[in-house]
């Protein structure tokens, strides 16, 4: 029994919800950069349009309609754990590591007195310079390491006030968090510049709707 129409519908379908994920993204407003690996994310196409060819090869189907469906199913079961179907949200804020400006390689045999409150500094400003426009948050931290709220969020180059209480500040992009930075304990403007990165994902994982949720690399530089 020849049955090619139902065949390529088959594998048809098993690439149809790559290409509606892709259609949907670089067609909206604000489109996101998702595939890193050309070649490796096409691989991941091709193994599903087979996967979805071979499906109703073996079921015999000759429905073209149903070849469709059937072909959509099976590969669709793969990405049902995706991370990228619905992306987790952002976590919390909490204070990384503090970026030293030196390193002690004997630790004190002393008793140390708990540090006291953290002085009150006003008119101080944060002006950051980011080379690419990605949404980054920029938190700031009080005494032991507690997350003074109300966080902002910048998509570009910009200025953000210090709260009078903040003695570090760090930035975060989706899931991944800088390393926290020491504050001037004077008024006046503190420079800094920004470089973020995304971590490489494997296309082949993209492709099969399988890529977590993507990891930056994030440096600051005060100038």
């Amino acid at each position: 029994m020849s049955n090619k129409g139902p065949i390529l519908a088959g594998a048809l379908g098993g690439v149809a919800p790559n290409l509606v994920r892709l259609i949907v993204n670089y067609s909206s407003p604000n489109p996101q950069h998702i595939i890193n690996q050309p070649v490796l994310y096409f691989l991941a196409m091709v193994g599903f349009a087979a996967l979805g060819g071979v499906v109703v090869w073996a079921f015999q189907e000759t429905n073209l309609k149903q070849a469709l469906f059937l072909g959509v199913s099976l590969p669709s079961l793969f990405q049902v754990g995706g991370l990228q179907g619905t992306p987790p949200s952002t976590p919390p804020l909490v204070a990384p590591g503090t970026q030293q400006a030196a390193i002690s390689l004997f630790s004190s045999a002393y008793a140390q007195a708990p540090p006291g409150p953290a002085p009150s500094v006003a008119d101080r400003t944060l002006n950051l310079t980011v080379g690419t426009n990605i949404a980054y948050t920029v938190a700031f931290y009080g005494q032991n390491n507690a997350l003074i709220r109300p966080t902002t969020t910048l998509t570009s180059s910009g200025s953000v006030s210090v709260p009078p209480g903040a003695v570090k500040f760090a930035i975060q992009v989706a899931a991944s968090t800088s390393t926290s930075y020491n504050l001037p304990t004077a008024p006046g403007a503190v420079k800094a510049r920004l470089e973020i990165n995304e971590k490489p994902t494997s296309g082949f994982f993209q492709g099969l709707g399988l890529a977590k949720t993507p990891q930056y690399d994030i440096s600051v530089q005060i100038q």
